[in-house]
């Protein structure tokens, strides 16, 4: 799974415990999504906090940026086909 990998979460400054968590749920749930599949709901519902964390575009794009030169996973890409998605579970292809 997600943890399993070798790459590090990108993170902002002055962000609380919380809001490290919840920004990891996130990136959890994409990789997930790269790794096997993950439930379409918990996704949107992982980035829905997310964005509470990080309403910026502009900082929500360099955290995708970031995430994807460390893992070469896409958010934007993950929930772009998640809310276009008919099925429960959201499988992305590498």
């Amino acid at each position: 799974m997600a943890g399993d990998k070798n790459f590090k979460y990108p993170m902002l400054d002055g962000w609380s415990t919380q809001d490290i968590i919840t920004v990891s749920n996130l990136y959890t749930a994409v990789a997930n999504a790269y790794e096997g599949g993950v439930n379409r709901d918990e996704l949107l519902l992982a980035y829905d906090q997310f964005k509470q964390v990080v309403p910026s575009k502009a900082e929500e794009k360099q955290l995708d940026r970031a995430f994807g030169s460390e893992s070469s996973y896409s958010i934007y890409r993950t929930i772009t086909t998640a809310r276009n998605a008919q099925t429960k579970r959201v499988i992305m292809e590498g």
